[in-house]
This record gives C-alpha cells, structure tokens and sequence, in this order.
C-alpha cells in the first residue's frame, strides 16, 4: 500500500478520484486477476497513458506509435501483475515506440508470414467445413 501511496504523492493525483479510475478500468475489463494493491497502480498507469496518447498529434504518427497503441495496455498490465516498477507511462512509451521503429522490417516481415499462415489455416477450415457440410447431405 506505500507503493500506491508513493505513487499518489508523485503523480500529485487525488484519492477521490482514485476510486473513479480504478472502477472506469475495471468497467472496461483491464484489471481482472490484478491483486487489491495492483488495481489502482495499472488504473492510474492506464489513466496516465490515455491521457499521452488523447495528447498526440494523429497527423505525425510514426509506425512505431501506431503499433504502441494497441500494445501498451497489456504491456503495463504485465508489468504490473509481475509486481514490477514503472517509473514513468511516457518514458514507457518512448521505448516501446523507439523499439517498434528500429525493429520495423522485422515486424513487417513477421506480420506478413502471419497473415499468410492465419489465411492458409483460415481457408483449411472453411474447405473442411465444406467437405463436412457435403458429407451430411
């Protein structure tokens, strides 16, 4: 509890509105299996990084900031279940975009092997499907 306390001093954030936060994340389903001391903490960093990214300038968005957005919710929740520190949500988000760009021809290359296997597999099914579907009539 000294940790979320910690936490509350340094982020200058209200206990009464801390009790708002943590139900509008836990309404949306981003804190279940979190321990009663983790479920403020992941509420307060989720808060924080809306709060970064409502702040973004949509028109310059890099590749890396485009793919951050859909991960860094569930990277500061497994952070955070591991009793892990974060020390800031836009030093955070820094690393995750700066890591997306240096990495962007192998996330490119690896998402298309992907797409390609889930579509291989997706066509697989629905011709299994068919030939299922043939064998009852």
């Amino acid at each position: 509890m000294s940790e979320l306390l910690d936490y509350i001093r340094r982020t200058q954030q209200p206990m009464d509105d801390l009790e708002t936060i943590v139900r509008k994340w836990e309404d949306w389903g981003l804190l279940e299996q979190l321990s009663i001391t983790q479920k403020p903490i992941a509420a307060m960093l989720y808060e924080r990084m809306a709060q970064h990214i409502v702040g973004l300038d949509l028109q310059t968005m890099s590749s890396g900031e485009e793919r951050t957005e859909t991960v860094i919710f569930p990277i500061i929740y497994r952070i955070i279940k591991r009793n892990c520190n974060i020390d800031g949500v836009i030093p955070l988000y820094n690393e995750v975009v700066e890591f997306f760009n240096r990495n962007q021809t192998l996330i490119l290359e690896l998402d298309s092997k992907l797409t390609t296997l889930i579509c291989k597999q997706m066509q697989k099914m629905s011709l299994e499907l068919m030939v299922t579907q043939h064998k009852k009539k």
